[in-house]
């Protein structure tokens, strides 16, 4: 829906990948494909279609599916999870005053054209926390890498985050 914070978590666990909005399952398929590591691009798609408005709060969450059934989507800000003193964070962004990686791995993160940190979330705006906050992408050559370096497809895998598109339309937000 333009103009409203919407929560969409995509689970791949096994050979099963379902997607959630607002914590309902709307589709389900069977994907046998194992990705390949690479650089994560956050706003842009990989045939060049750009993400028109806000993100907030993306974390991917490898080794563990999130969500197996309906759910109700956090009511504040995502924070990285651990289990046992596994780290099954990836990558947290989209959700402070940088442009940058809150989970252990740190990884870098390089922003591209207009791409802008605003102050505003679907947890309300907060004067003095740091959880107020999304990544602004603008259209055409408006987004962010994420370094290479993150194992981010390891089986299972949970990406999720708040989205707020500004225009209806496809809507590329992770490749």
């Amino acid at each position: 829906v333009v103009k409203t914070w919407t929560h969409l978590a995509l689970v791949k666990n096994s050979t099963t990948t379902t997607l959630y909005i607002n914590g309902v399952s709307i589709a389900s398929f069977t994907d046998s494909v194992t990705y390949a590591n690479d650089s994560v691009q956050i706003g842009k798609a990989w045939d060049a279609n750009y993400w028109n408005g806000y993100i907030s709060n993306l974390r991917i969450t490898k080794g563990q599916a999130l969500y197996t059934s309906a759910f109700t989507p956090s009511t504040t800000p995502l924070t990285p999870i651990t289990s046992n003193a596994t780290v099954y964070t990836s990558l947290l962004t989209c959700n402070d005053s940088y442009f940058k990686d809150w989970s252990s791995t740190n990884a870098t993160i390089t922003k591209a054209g207009d791409a802008a940190i605003v102050r505003t979330s679907p947890f309300g705006n907060y004067k003095i926390t740091s959880t107020g906050y999304s990544y602004l992408f603008a259209g055409s050559g408006s987004y962010i890498v994420v370094a290479d370096t993150l194992d981010i497809y390891a089986q299972p895998i949970t990406i999720e985050a708040w989205l707020y598109p500004t225009t209806a339309g496809y809507a590329p937000i992770i490749e």
